[in-house]
């Protein structure tokens, strides 16, 4: 396993995108194995929130909903849906921002995971 998988296991920053230059060549470059298992803790079915614009470091004024996750040859896609419509997108997972409620909700379920333990 990368050292990038092993740390993303235990922390992830979903802004690191617009951070870290190379956030999307490190996720590029993970097993397909190991971003599914991301995707399912960090991106879960169900979680709200935006994508980056093409071209810009902003998110979209438009909320999404991840429905699933698109397999590629390269890895995987969110497969996303318009909060206000039946229009469907695919969204390269680390330019998914997700609404506050959501991050602090997944934040909350994996400190008392970890109190638990």
């Amino acid at each position: 396993m990368s050292q990038f998988g092993k740390k993303s296991l235990s922390w992830w920053n979903w802004e690191s995108y617009l951070t870290d230059k190379k956030f999307i060549e490190k996720w590029n470059h993970t097993t397909k194995e190991m971003q599914l298992e991301l995707l399912k803790k960090w991106y879960p079915i169900g979680m709200i929130g935006r994508c980056i614009l093409v071209g810009s470091n902003r998110p979209s004024d438009t909320k999404y909903e991840i429905t699933g996750y698109i397999e590629q040859m390269w890895g995987y896609q969110l497969d996303i849906d318009y909060i206000d419509s039946n229009y469907r997108k695919e969204c390269h997972p680390v330019k998914f921002i997700p609404e506050p409620e959501d991050k602090n909700r997944i934040l909350r379920e994996i400190k008392l995971n970890k109190l638990l333990d």
